[in-house]
């Protein structure tokens, strides 16, 4: 458990030197995401990950967020392509996908949007 907010240039030296011996995902760690979001996003620490995605992109990248609030600011930030993982209950899927596709209050409810009314 780390005491301060990861390095960031650290971090992408460490993810690029991972890659380069094969390994296709890496796990951002909850405690990682929790000193850089704060308990509901709202840490100025965030631009940590926003820095560390510019740099390396998402395909590689699997956030241990469990908790609701990280995955929505997670989802919000970055879209519907951000990996979640690995501990996560199987009674919780259902509730993840709803934020990811943005059909839950965390989600925000943005699939409503531009959608016009059916008309008969």
């Amino acid at each position: 458990y780390p005491e301060v907010p990861f390095d960031v240039d650290l971090v992408e030296r460490e993810i690029r030197e991972l890659l380069s011996h094969g390994a296709d995902l890496i796990i951002l760690e909850k405690s990682m995401i929790e000193w850089s979001l704060g308990a509901k996003g709202e840490s100025p620490e965030n631009y940590r990950l926003k820095e560390l995605v510019a740099r390396i992109g998402l395909a590689p990248i699997v956030f241990e967020a469990e908790s609701v609030a990280h995955q929505a600011w997670l989802f919000n930030t970055f879209g519907p392509d951000v990996n979640i993982g690995p501990n996560l209950e199987p009674n919780y899927i259902a509730k993840l996908e709803a934020t990811r596709r943005t059909m839950s209050r965390e989600g925000g409810y943005t699939w409503m949007v531009g959608r016009s009314p059916k008309k008969d």
